[in-house]
Order: structure tokens, then C-alpha cells, then sequence
């Protein structure tokens, strides 16, 4: 398969042979990108070039919605998701059928490159018509079968042998630790927990034979004490959540960012949450304390609002490492304490981070955010950046 198509004048160019093989001299790779080869690829021992058509059907797809990567699971309706997908995209009929051709599992029926330039060429997009299908909404039963589903491959993928790691997880937890919120054990016990699901008491023991300290886990809230503390909460080990809680702000780490994943924020809002389960006044003054030194080093844009820089002295945006998260913490804090100089700065920390928006120019008015102040695209989808993170705020604190 090649990894770039590159489309100029007559032609469509394949571009980046990693795995290119030249027919009747070189032996077929046995390199493979899912989602795109064609499923039973595996068992192909012959250079077909019927193959290259599918990995350029497979791709044009990807540019709209990488569905692609899951046609393993239902290959049986191909045909049906991309059609849905390029319905919803206004994408006109022609191209829709010619895609569909070209991830067909039949060789035969896949366009050519040179025929799916020239359906590209000769398709009139201006046509294209935005259709309305109702969205059907799963019914109970089925969102309980699903979470019932995916618990069991969970439990079915636990560990206990090793220290590393509990369960399959994200690469970070290797460069990190295995416990933390983000990426490691307490992460995944917090969605099982929430989820309503059993948690086995091996799982807890697990985490418990790991010690927890300053020198090996950061102070924050993503992938350090402070989202373990969340979740020691969430599970009733209060004592334990208290120890951590209070142990992290001594970090020598602390002072050094003030944003909600891996600053200060993040741990005032652990206090915050342990304050509402015990009504331990200590954890509400710690949090102010906190929050007070957070708004002592904020900065002031007159038009924008409030903000703070990060450690590598750019201005980031959303609710993980800009002042949306600082908002969060602000907003939640006023309301609990009636003192209304946390929510006005909450409300020009969220501001500062609105008034970042970028109109994404759907046709549809969508606006979307990136990652830093100086770069306004790519405009991003997510809760650690992007729209979600910025709405994440305001929906919260108005609970």
C-alpha cells in the first residue's frame, strides 16, 4: 500500500512507496496498514494493483470520517457506512458509488485510479444535496448490553502478573506511571465505577501494592496524584485520598504550571471534591489558598480576559492546559464559598479562551478552537483542546 496520493493535472499519483512492490520482480511486503488493505489481504501472495485502488477509495473516505479502520468489525456494511457518512457530508451520489467501488471486496468492480480522477473531475458538486434521515436513539437494553459488553473485555484483559501496567492502555503509562487518571489502572477502575460496573477487589489490591510518591508521581490532575485522588473518592478510600492529596502539594513540582491536567487547578479541584464528601473545612481553605495563588499570577489581555501562560511559554487553549480549566475550578469555587471575585475571574478566564474561536466554515456556522492563541487552525473537536473543552466550563458550573 502507498501511503500518499497526490492528485495534479491529468492524474491521480501515488506518492511514498514504503511498501511498493514492482509486479513480476519483487516479492509482495507482508506490511499492512488496517483500514487500508483490503480485508483478507493476508492471504494475498501476488502484487495486484487492484489493491493500490482500494488503499485510494480507502483514503478518500478517511478525509471525510476514518471509518475505514473498522471495517474488520462489520465488513458486511461497508457499502451502508459510507454511504451514510457521505450523505451526511453532502458528498453527491457519484462519488459516493465510486468509493463504495473502490472498497469493494471484489478486485474487479474497484475503479482505477485514472477512473476515479476522472469521476472527481467530471462530478458536479454544486448538486450535492444534504439529506435528513431521522437518528434513531439506542434503546435502554442496548446501552446495557454495550457497557455490560465492554466490562467484560476489560475484565478479560487484566493483568495481575504485571507491574507496568493493569490493563491494555495508552503508550504514555510506560513513560509515566501505571496508576495514574489519564492512562493507568485508576483511570480505567473511575469508568468502570461510573459505569455501574463490578469492580474485582484484585484490581484495588493491585493498585495498593504500587506506593504512591513525590519522586515518581507528578502533583497533577492527568497523569498524576491529583486525579488519583479523584478517584479514591469516587471508590470511598478517604483517608487515602487525603494522604496523596495533601502529600502532592508539598511537590516540588506544584508551583510549576497552574492549568487543570497538570497545574494547579487540578489539584484545588481535587480539594474542592474531597471538601464536598467529608465537609472538612481544611480541603475547602486549601483550595482557596490555591486558587488565590492561581489568579496572583494570572495575566490580563483588556479585550480578551484572563490567562496563563504555559510552561513553554505559549498561551494554550481549553480545558486541559489553558484558562478554561482554570475557569472550571474558579466557577465551582465561587459557587460553593458565595465569594463572587472567583466567578467574575472565572467568567474573563473563560472568556479569554471564547473569544479564540475560529468559524471552521462548514456552511453550517460550527466554530471550533485549537491548540495555542498563535495558531488559530486546526480547529479541534476534544475536551483536552478544542469545543468540547471550552463548553465542558460553562456547562458544568451552570449544574
Amino acid at each position: 500500500m502507498v501511503a500518499f496520493v497526490f492528485v495534479c493535472a491529468e492524474r491521480i499519483t501515488f506518492i511514498d512507496f514504503e511498501t511498493a512492490c514492482q509486479p513480476g520482480i519483487d516479492m509482495l511486503t507482508g506490511l499492512r496498514t488496517p483500514g487500508y488493505t483490503p480485508l483478507g489481504q493476508n492471504a494475498k501472495t501476488e502484487v495486484e494493483f487492484t489493491s493500490d485502488y482500494y488503499s485510494l477509495a480507502a483514503m478518500m473516505l478517511a478525509f471525510a470520517f476514518p471509518a475505514n479502520a473498522f471495517f474488520r468489525l462489520v465488513p458486511e456494511r461497508v457499502a451502508q457506512i459510507v454511504e451514510e457518512l457521505f450523505a451526511d457530508a453532502s458528498f453527491p451520489e457519484e462519488i459516493t458509488q465510486a468509493v463504495v467501488a473502490g472498497l469493494s471486496a471484489h478486485p474487479e468492480h474497484r475503479p482505477t485510479a485514472s477512473e476515479m480522477y476522472a469521476k472527481l473531475k467530471s462530478t458536479n458538486w454544486d448538486h450535492a444535496v444534504t439529506t435528513s434521515r431521522p437518528i434513531p436513539l439506542p434503546t435502554r437494553s442496548h446501552i446495557d448490553t454495550t457497557i455490560d459488553g465492554l466490562g467484560s473485555f476489560i475484565a478479560s484483559h487484566a493483568d495481575l502478573s504485571r507491574d507496568d501496567r493493569l490493563f491494555p492502555c495508552d503508550y504514555r503509562v510506560f513513560g509515566t506511571n501505571p496508576l495514574s487518571l489519564g492512562c493507568g489502572a485508576y483511570g480505567t477502575l473511575f469508568g468502570l465505577h461510573r459505569a455501574g460496573l463490578p469492580i474485582n477487589p484484585a484490581w484495588r489490591d493491585w493498585a495498593h501494592r504500587h506506593p504512591i510518591t513525590n519522586e515518581h508521581y507528578t502533583p497533577g490532575f492527568l497523569m498524576g496524584q491529583a486525579g488519583i485522588v479523584w478517584v479514591l473518592i469516587e471508590l470511598q478510600d478517604i483517608e487515602q485520598a487525603s494522604t496523596l492529596l495533601m502529600r502532592a502539594r508539598s511537590h516540588p513540582l506544584f508551583d510549576r504550571s497552574h492549568g487543570l491536567f497538570e497545574g494547579q487547578a487540578g489539584w484545588a479541584f481535587s480539594a474542592l471534591r474531597l471538601f464536598l464528601e467529608t465537609q472538612d473545612e481544611q480541603f475547602l481553605e486549601a483550595s482557596t489558598s490555591v486558587a488565590d495563588e492561581i489568579l496572583s499570577h494570572a495575566h490580563t489581555d483588556a479585550t480578551r480576559g484572563l490567562y496563563w501562560p504555559y510552561t513553554d511559554g505559549k498561551v494554550h487553549l481549553g480545558l486541559g492546559y489553558g484558562a478554561s480549566g482554570i475557569a472550571l475550578v474558579l466557577l465551582y469555587l465561587g459557587l460553593l464559598t458565595k465569594r463572587e471575585h472567583y466567578i467574575e475571574a472565572g467568567l474573563r478566564a473563560l472568556r479569554h479562551d471564547i473569544s479564540y474561536s475560529q468559524d471552521k466554515q462548514d456552511g453550517h456556522g460550527a466554530r471550533g478552537w485549537s491548540y495555542t492563541a498563535d495558531k488559530p487552525f486546526p480547529t479541534l473537536p476534544y475536551c483536552m483542546y478544542g469545543a468540547t473543552s471550552s463548553f465542558r466550563c460553562p456547562l458544568s458550573s451552570s449544574n
